[in-house]
């Protein structure tokens, strides 16, 4: 058989969980078929489950289940159970050749739902099975079944779907480190670039020597600002790592004035001139520095990326908190983006974006007892930030403050 048909026969999902059933009962189909051989009073009776058997077999296999959900191709265990109570009936006293296909039925629910679809069965799959039995006036049998076979069978099946979980949840964690190492090298490629290009023409521009001391300042500024950034970076990564672990961030909170400590994150785009800064310089926050400083950095860029500029920063005081507005004016985000804007990896434009900086963005801000979220607006996007207010920059002590002495 082609590799493709066993892929599709052997992968996970709605869509494969269908076709497996389409197997079961195709084999069935032919279990029965033979059983007209060796139980001849019976002919009609077997050749007709073997034909509905084939008949589930076909729909099973042919149905849209993908389209339909995960839990949708449990209710084949209906038809199977009708089946395999008719098939027991039929057998007479062969009819505990039935059992092996019950069997198979439960690993099947279990390797494809939850351990409550499995519950719901074991009561059906029963009564399918054991009415007949009961008809049949087979005592032994009866009680082997319900002691014995049932208990058994049941119990496979929870075990086959704890394990399934187990391999799922190992090979998720997979995906997820190497989609994590990808964006991080992506994170890497992306930010590291920017500020060696800047340093390697500072660098060219001190080297060559014609230089007023002026221009020689600021070359030198711009070199250090740059390493202070790249600092920043291997800082920021190791955060990343350190978060992704389950561990907390390190901070070292401090009373900032606000409007300085957005100039300073924005001193990495000291060459733009359509960032719009709108801050009372009387606004402190209960802040790290740093952590600040990236957060601004973050949805600067992230504004100047996805919308171009120009970019408006404007920041309130509200009670006890600090609002920080970063908006811009572009085509906002799409609705089916909305809901997991702030989560790893999720991002309008895989190519350039390793879908980190918002997310790093929440885990910083909820680290120093703030929050983030997003606002559409009627000709953009706003990016609010929340941080606790310093102890003078409070709403009403601006407000006294403003009032004549």
């Amino acid at each position: 058989m082609p590799n493709g048909y066993f892929r599709q026969l052997w992968a996970s999902g709605p869509g494969a969980a269908g076709r497996q059933a389409g197997l079961l009962f195709t084999l069935a189909a032919a279990a029965t078929a033979l059983g007209v051989l060796v139980y001849t009073e019976q002919t009609l009776l077997l050749a007709s489950i073997a034909g509905a058997n084939l008949f589930c077999g076909l729909l099973a296999w042919s149905m849209p289940w993908q389209r339909w959900g995960e839990l949708w191709p449990a209710v084949l265990v209906l038809p199977a159970f009708a089946l395999i109570a008719m098939a027991t009936l039929g057998m007479g006293s062969y009819a505990a050749v039935a059992a092996p296909f019950l069997l198979l039925v439960f690993i099947w629910l279990g390797l494809h739902f939850p351990y409550w679809v499995t519950l719901v069965a074991a009561p059906l799959g029963t009564v399918a099975y054991l009415v007949p039995l009961i008809l049949a006036e087979r005592p032994t049998v009866v009680v082997s079944t319900v002691f014995v076979m049932i208990p058994v069978i049941v119990g496979v099946a929870l075990l086959v779907t704890s394990q399934v979980g187990y391999l799922n949840q190992a090979q998720e964690e997979l995906r997820r480190t190497g989609q994590w190492r990808e964006a991080l090298t992506t994170t890497l490629a992306h930010d590291v670039r920017s500020p060696i290009t800047a340093l390697d023409l500072a660098l060219d521009a001190l080297e060559a020597g014609e230089l007023s001391p002026q221009r020689r300042h600021a070359m030198v500024d711009i070199a250090r600002r740059q390493t202070r950034r790249l600092n920043r970076l291997a800082g920021s990564l190791l955060d990343l790592s350190r978060v992704e672990a389950g561990g907390e961030l390190k901070l070292e909170l401090a009373d900032v004035p606000l409007a300085e400590a957005v100039a300073d994150a924005l001193g990495y785009f000291s060459e733009r001139n359509d960032i719009v800064v709108d801050v009372d310089p009387r606004l402190r926050v209960r802040v790290d520095p740093e952590r600040f400083e990236q957060i601004i950095h973050n949805l600067t860029q992230n504004a100047l990326h996805h919308a171009g500029p120009p970019v408006h920063i404007a920041a309130r005081a509200e009670g006890d908190r600090v609002r920080v507005e970063v908006r811009d004016f572009g085509p906002g985000v799409p609705d089916e983006l909305v809901s997991q804007l702030f989560d790893r990896f999720v991002t309008g434009d895989a190519a350039r974006s390793s879908g980190l900086g918002l997310w790093i963005v929440r885990q910083l801000c909820e680290a120093q007892d703030g929050d983030v979220h997003y606002e559409p607006t009627e000709d953009g996007a706003a990016f609010v930030v929340t941080l606790p207010a310093g102890q003078r920059g409070r709403a009403g002590q601006l407000h006294d403050a403003g009032k004549p002495g």
